[in-house]
């Protein structure tokens, strides 16, 4: 350092030979002997009394001041650039988009290295971006562990640091002026200069930009520094294809053209010992900020669940628990898990993975007085489990299991935060543990366009349908549709909706009928007497509270009952904001029909069975003695009056 710095200012001196003999003395013995001085600037450094053991004769002056310049240029780490006499352009390929014709070879070259930068870094972006939402527009995650958490923030560090054509595209600028470009090589253009320069800094903000994604993208720690290592070769492909052409690998011509140095006088812009490398500095550090606040946002957002489902739809199929035990009812009851089907909304956080809570079964809204169940992430086993604070495993221990969570259903061993985005297989507490036979059926309630609602309802801003009524459909996603008002069964019985006073009363997101037509059919099949005479309209059969005992067609969360009541006002008196098919145990003791699995809207084409009474249900399954209703399987039991 020292001789170069020697070396540098030695022009501006009459005696080169006596100052490169004083430094090669200085350096071989190292006896310079100095009194400190005070920090100085630009051309003028404060003078030093220097003493030279073994330097024979005096010390010129301007010999002095040379070393005075020198020394003081190692001690502030940096030479002094205007005394420096010349510079060369660094060797890349952006130094060719402005040294070479633009109709020549070299030209062509940087240009295909520049694009070939410019590519891949793209494609990179495209891919990152394909995660993307209207909601989630950089595609992040709804939430990560905290080691994933702490490598992001260190990632941000390196990736900057490694980022070096910013940097690099500042420095030149900063360096050579218009002035000096064409006072040294006036055949250069400065505007092409100023080009190679933006392309540049265009290399080095897609690559930032990049990084920035790859890191609010990434679940696992590794993928972090891998993609990292993956975008600084993407990003250095100019300078790879550069010291290829330095090797003569792409021919004589381009050989030449990167092996050739352009030295040139750099600017004699005035800077001032602490302006020096500021606007350097500042643009390090104002991509490091920009970089940890949208980091900060993206956490500050995970946390407060702004990625996850806030609603979804559950449908946990056709397995059922015989005896499941209830706190405060002495004997077991019968729990079909479709019971619990519907909707479950986020409220807070469990173990740092947002809480589902079951909805009511009218309108997908609070209950009123019912305990819903939760959905909630087990952080002992690392499963999501389906759970209700009152049911039990056992008589004296309520559903904890090992691992210290209860749980009536679990996940597999997952990491997944959102789980309207979870594929796994489900465990089923039956009495022992039971693999589902079918995968639980979760769908995220929150639309993004039209098509989310099934092209039957507009998309609201808040991420709801909102169902057009003149189609006729309904449901959280306007996926469902009221096939019929009226309909009939296989033995002439009539059916209607079940509205009252403007009101049509449903139950998990189904229209409920009310049988209104008796037929003298109905002694085949062994129903009871019920039914309204022909002269009675229907509305005035809602409206008389109707004594004597009819049917209501009342879906339970995957089967269509055939639930046996005594009025009219006895149904509309239970199918409010606290209606649940297993707590009101409205299915077990009163249901004369039931129909197979289905997820239809109505019970039009459906098959149905009807229940045999007084039967062991032991013996004959969970549902005791069953008698098919319809004259040939799959033909359904009921049918739309004119359809």
């Amino acid at each position: 350092h020292f001789r170069f710095y020697m070396l540098s200012y030695c022009p501006h001196n009459s005696h080169p030979t006596q100052t490169l003999a004083l430094a090669e003395i200085i350096m071989d013995t190292k006896k310079i002997k100095k009194k400190p001085f005070q920090k100085g600037c630009g051309h003028n450094p404060p003078q030093s009394d220097l003493e030279v053991d073994g330097f024979e004769g005096d010390v010129n002056e301007e010999v002095k001041e040379t070393v005075d310049r020198a020394l003081y240029a190692i001690q502030n780490d940096e030479a002094d650039e205007d005394s420096i006499t010349e510079m060369k352009f660094p060797g890349s390929t952006y130094t060719l988009l402005f040294t070479s014709p633009i109709i020549s070879i070299p030209f062509i070259f940087a240009s295909m290295s520049t694009l070939l930068c410019y590519i891949c870094l793209l494609l990179s972006l495209f891919n990152l971006f394909s995660e993307s939402s209207p909601d989630n527009l950089f595609g992040v995650p709804a939430g990560v562990k905290p080691e994933v958490r702490g490598a992001q923030y260190v990632g941000v560090l390196v990736g900057v640091l490694m980022e070096e054509e910013v940097p690099d595209a500042i420095q030149l600028f900063r360096t050579f002026s218009k002035e000096s470009l064409y006072n040294n090589v006036p055949k250069l253009s400065y505007k092409r200069f100023l080009f190679s320069c933006i392309c540049r800094s265009i290399n080095g903000y897609l690559y930032l930009l990049s990084v920035f994604l790859v890191i609010v993208q990434a679940d696992n720690v590794l993928d972090i520094f891998y993609d990292l290592l993956a975008l600084q070769f993407a990003q250095s492909i100019d300078d790879v294809s550069f010291n290829l052409a330095r090797k003569e690998m792409f021919g004589a011509t381009l050989f030449a053209a990167t092996n050739h140095d352009h030295m040139i006088e750099p600017s004699t812009r005035k800077n001032s010992c602490l302006r020096r490398n500021f606007l350097l500095k500042s643009i390090l550090l104002i991509n490091l900020a920009l970089m940890y606040v949208g980091l900060i946002y993206v956490t500050l957002q995970q946390r407060n669940g702004a990625y996850v489902c806030p609603s979804i739809s559950v449908n946990f199929g056709d397995e059922v628990w015989e005896e499941a035990l209830i706190h405060g009812h002495e004997r077991p009851r019968f729990l079909e898990y479709s019971y619990f089907n519907g909707i479950y909304k986020v409220e807070g956080n469990f173990n740092g993975r947002p809480r589902y809570v079951e909805k009511n079964k009218w309108n997908g809204g609070e209950f009123a007085a019912t305990v819903g169940a939760e959905i909630v992430f087990c952080k002992e086993s690392g499963r999501w489990v389906f759970t209700h604070e009152d049911i039990y495993k056992h008589v004296s221990v309520k559903i904890k299991g090992e691992d210290g969570c209860g749980w009536l259903i679990q996940s597999d061993v997952s990491v997944e935060y959102d789980l309207a985005n979870i594929q796994t297989n489900w465990m089923f507490w039956t009495g022992s543990v039971t693999m589902g036979a079918q995968n639980v059926e979760i769908v995220c309630n929150k639309c993004q366009d039209e098509s989310d609602c099934n092209y039957q309802g507009i998309c609201l801003d808040e991420g709801l349908c909102l169902c057009d009524s003149r189609q006729e459909s309904f449901g959280s996603r306007c996926e469902l549709h009221t096939a019929c008002n009226s309909i009939y069964d296989d033995y002439q019985n009539r059916y209607d909706l079940a509205v009252n006073n403007g009101v049509t009363y449903m139950s998990y997101e189904r229209n409920i009928y009310f049988q209104t037509f008796r037929s003298p059919n109905n002694t085949l099949i062994n129903f009871p007497s019920f039914g309204r005479r022909n002269t009675q309209t229907v509305q005035k059969f809602f409206m008389n509270n109707m004594n004597g005992t009819s049917i209501a067609l009342v879906y339970s969360g995957s089967r269509w009952f055939g639930v046996e009541e005594r009025s009219s006002v006895a149904v509309f008196s239970k199918f409010n904001e606290d209606f649940h098919a297993f707590w009101m145990d409205f299915f077990s003791t009163k249901s004369m029909l039931v129909s197979e699995p289905t997820s239809k809207s109505s019970p039009i084409g459906v098959d149905f069975s009807r229940i045999i009474t007084g039967d062991d249900g032991k013996k004959y399954g969970p549902y005791g003695r069953l008698k098919p209703l319809a004259l040939y399987e799959g033909d359904g039991f009921f049918h739309c009056i004119g359809g």
